[in-house]
């Protein structure tokens, strides 16, 4: 694409694109230069930069204004013009900072701009196993004597010979020896995400965020559970929360971060909410103290249960005057849910979305069970992970919420989502902030993709 090209792809006049070749050192001899990838990634990101700082500008201003509008006529209050012009600047020179701040940060990534870690398999301990392998095949991917290994079966009762056909459990009895691992040929192909096995040296991993998702039966209080942890007022106004953005977010406490999921929560998205659970590490399953455990309750148990996850359980609504917390243990307890205090080794949380009661609590309880589950990542690597919601916006194109779950993500990597594909233009989090990259863990917002994917497939980054 040259830059004439891209002038129309953007609606931008010939001067306005030039200028801003002049201001990023891009260079260029006239509009038929030809822009590299990362050229169209630095403009792209100038450009969303500029327009999003004017459109914040514009909607602070006007939401102000009327604001001191109607204080004046309902209530006849004299307001300082000068107190409002204050706010207003105030305002701005926020957007600008956070602007100058992302722009150094990109121009720092893209000039010290580090090789990650490929997510095609190149590990030599890796054997891959093919159906009705004999012996001797295996023998030469060991690279070992083939009647050492017939010795080895006969060890365990199996009398072969060097045509002999193993099973994958056989086989990977007798590469463990070797201190190879086994995998099939689906989990070695890259093309193949949902099947496709990384192998992580452990030396390589570091601590990451827990990515929690609550589930529970509909008016038990998940949204404003979601609301009480976040501090915006998301139940008044949902239509405009971030979640409705992104999908996703993340809270800190104690200077260590959760990444909450937010899933809908009655039966018609029964399947997103199972999709929720693939992605998950921990499940809030939240009942209603006055309500007891219903219907979507006991799905929601059946969700995180097949997720193979941890559970904790937030009992809602305790400060209501028919709150009766034993009959809501009681349930649980009947559907295989005993809470710690009880013998089992459910945690249980008593709270109240509306007081906030009990919430730090909770998240202390989230912060612990992770801890004892040791959630790992390798931020060394490209990027992996999971749509969260995806839609088309008729100015940007595709935007897609997306989940890193291992490795990290940065502007102007190559991605496969799903059946699309494409490069990282803008990366945003689940503020609205632009940013350089994503760790693990971390709920994004990005565009650069050539067709709109589903919630749920899977992604990938790479090098080139």
């Amino acid at each position: 694409m040259n830059i004439l090209e891209y002038c129309e792809d953007v609606g931008k006049t010939e001067e306005e694109i030039l200028k801003l070749c002049d201001k990023l050192g891009i260079s260029y001899e006239s509009v038929e230069t030809v822009l590299s990838d990362d050229d169209i990634t630095l403009l792209d990101n100038e450009l969303a930069s500029i327009d999003d700082a004017i459109d914040s500008e514009d909607k602070y201003d006007y939401e102000l204004d009327e604001k001191v509008e109607q204080m004046i006529i309902d209530k006849n209050i004299d307001i300082d013009s000068h107190q409002h012009k204050e706010k207003v600047k105030n305002k701005s020179d926020r957007i600008e900072s956070n602007k100058n701040s992302f722009h150094s940060k990109r121009k720092e990534m893209y000039k010290h701009r580090e090789k990650l870690q490929s997510n095609e398999d190149k590990n030599d301990n890796v054997i891959v196993y093919k159906n009705n392998m004999t012996v001797t095949e295996l023998s030469n991917l060991l690279e070992v004597n083939v009647l050492d290994l017939i010795k080895k079966l006969m060890k365990l009762g199996i009398m072969a010979n060097v045509n002999y056909s193993l099973s994958y459990d056989i086989a990977e009895l007798l590469v463990i020896d070797y201190n190879k691992v086994l995998k099939t040929e689906e989990n070695v192909d890259i093309s193949n995400f949902e099947k496709y096995d990384l192998i992580e040296d452990d030396k390589d991993l570091v601590v990451r965020p827990p990515v929690v998702t609550i589930m529970g039966h509909v008016d038990h209080g998940k949204t404003s559970l979601l609301d009480a942890i976040r501090q915006t007022d998301v139940v008044s106004g949902e239509a405009g929360g971030i979640t409705q953005a992104i999908g996703a977010y993340q809270v800190e406490l104690n200077g260590k971060k959760i990444t909450f999921i937010d899933t809908p929560g009655h039966e018609a998205f029964t399947e997103m909410r199972a999709r929720g659970a693939s992605v998950t590490d921990i499940v809030v399953i939240i009942v209603a103290a006055n309500d007891g455990v219903m219907p979507q309750t006991k799905e929601a148990i059946d969700h995180a249960k097949a997720a193979k996850v941890p559970i904790i359980v937030a009992i809602n609504k305790i400060d209501l005057p028919d709150a009766n917390v034993d009959k809501v243990l009681t349930e649980l307890a009947e559907n295989g849910l005993t809470p710690e205090k009880w013998g089992g080794d459910v945690l249980v949380n008593e709270i109240s979305a509306k007081t906030k009661v009990g919430i730090d609590e909770l998240l202390e309880n989230i912060l612990l069970v992770s801890e004892m589950n040791e959630l790992k990542a390798n931020p060394n690597r490209y990027a992996t992970g999971t749509v969260i919601e995806a839609r088309l916006d008729k100015q940007v194109g595709t935007v897609v919420s997306l989940l890193v779950q291992n490795g990290t993500l940065r502007l102007g990597d190559p991605m496969v989502v799903g059946n699309s594909y494409g490069k990282v233009r803008t990366l945003r989090n689940d503020k609205g902030m632009d940013i350089v990259e994503a760790l693990p863990s971390m709920p994004v917002e990005v565009t650069g993709l050539n067709e709109t994917p589903k919630a749920g497939d899977k992604f990938m980054a790479f090098e080139t």
